[in-house]
């Protein structure tokens, strides 16, 4: 088995490349990585506050929680293609609603609300478990390739905003992001990002050991993965929207700013390269710990540092973290909880995902707003960081590892 995943022709390598580029162009990067860009010119024209329109992350973020074990269902019963194809036909098409329609801010919160009710199914769950099915040896580095796409969405989806609003306008900018969805994931998904043929001979339920989501839940493994996922998006994913925000606020101009911001994207590229590299040779919660530990070493220059040169080194610590807690959560399901019930359970700790996600932004939002400066909530956030970290030591072995090639070959 390690022999056909390891060669060039493998089929399953189309799937692992269309999935970058689905993860690319995937809701986190256009949402997120838009926001912090886009913020600005809202605040003008509305005169809405930073809090309120960071609370369009939180609003975003409470109908995926709700929707993204359902969506796991679907992915389970209906196959992840298939899921893949509808939703990511929804999920563009929200993205252009603003072009058309936004003047209050209640609209906004409306649209980000089915906006993220579509968006499980037009991100990483299908694409993991359309990996999962194809990679059992380089599963890690097959997951940290694809999850790289988002690395690339965070460095460009920044530029990209950046250069539309100014000529453009932010609502041509929507259009924009709306429109790539169709020109990118739901072209290379239409193509290439097929399921693995089932051999001659055999059933699906080869491919299908696991324990069930009602058994995965009541493990410990099951809540220390979530509780840890949970507090590790509130703090990278939240930070993403205020990326630009904070380094404007040290003085650094707003094509600086987002510049700099692509940085922390190009890390986060590298950094899901090498962690899904790691995660087939070292311990998951290991090479998680080693990660989230750079990302708080962010944490902690961006307090101390005084300099552009200093916030730059920040942000690409920051970003190199930011590569793992998404990457985890498909290695960790399929290596705790097997195959059998795969979507239902990334559903369940996609929510914890999604929950921090949306506490993040807005936390740091009306922080800012209460201090005038994120000073204290970044202290906050090294703080939690750190329980993070040491939660992680108590995951046991894992359940289900990959198969010997020594097995797989007999």
């Amino acid at each position: 088995m390690r022999q056909v995943e390891s060669s060039p022709f493998y089929r399953g390598w189309l799937v692992v490349i269309a999935s970058m580029f689905g993860l690319a162009i995937s809701p986190g990067p256009l949402v997120f990585g838009s926001l912090g860009v886009i913020a600005g010119a809202l605040e003008s024209e509305f005169g809405w506050g930073r809090g309120d329109i960071m609370f369009t992350l939180t609003v975003f973020n409470i109908s995926t929680l709700i929707m993204a074990p359902l969506v796991g269902r679907l992915i389970d019963k209906m196959g992840a293609r298939r899921v893949l194809l509808i939703f990511l036909v929804l999920f563009g098409a929200s993205l252009t609603v603003p072009y058309f329609r936004l003047t209050h801010l209640f609209e906004l919160y409306a649209i980000f609300f089915v906006a993220g009710a579509v968006s499980p199914g037009a991100q990483s769950m299908p694409y993991a478990r359309l990996i999962t099915s194809w990679f059992d040896q380089n599963r890690g580095l097959a997951i940290g390739i694809a999850a790289a796409g988002l690395g690339i969405g965070y460095a460009a989806i920044p530029l990209l905003t950046d250069m539309i609003v100014p000529l453009y306008g932010w609502r041509s900018a929507y259009l924009t992001l709306g429109a790539l969805v169709f020109a990118v994931p739901f072209i290379f998904v239409l193509f290439f990002a097929f399921p693995k043929p089932i051999p001659a001979g055999q059933s699906r339920q080869d491919d299908l050991v696991g324990l069930t989501a009602a058994e995965a839940i009541r493990t410990r493994a099951f809540w220390v993965i979530a509780i840890t996922i949970l507090l590790f998006s509130c703090l990278l994913t939240g930070f993403v929207p205020h990326i630009v925000p904070l380094l404007r606020g040290h003085g650094i101009d707003g094509t600086l700013a987002a510049q700099m911001a692509a940085g922390f994207g190009v890390t986060t590229f590298l950094g899901r390269l090498l962690v899904g590299f790691l995660l087939d040779r070292f311990f998951a919660p290991h090479v998680s710990m080693l990660f989230f530990s750079i990302s708080i070493s962010g944490f902690v220059l961006f307090l101390v540092g005084d300099n552009s040169m200093a916030l730059f080194v920040a942000t690409l610590l920051v970003g190199a973290g930011f590569g793992a807690e998404s990457d985890l959560i498909a290695y960790f399901v399929s290596r705790y909880f097997g195959l059998k019930a795969f979507g239902q359970i990334y559903g369940y700790v996609l929510s914890a995902f999604i929950l921090g996600a949306g506490i993040g932004p807005i936390a740091l939002g009306y922080g800012y707003d209460h201090f005038g400066r994120y000073t204290e909530m970044l202290e906050l956030f090294i703080a939690i960081g750190v329980c993070g970290i040491f939660l992680l030591r108590l995951l046991g072995p894992y359940v289900y590892p990959a198969i010997r090639e020594d097995h797989a070959s007999s």
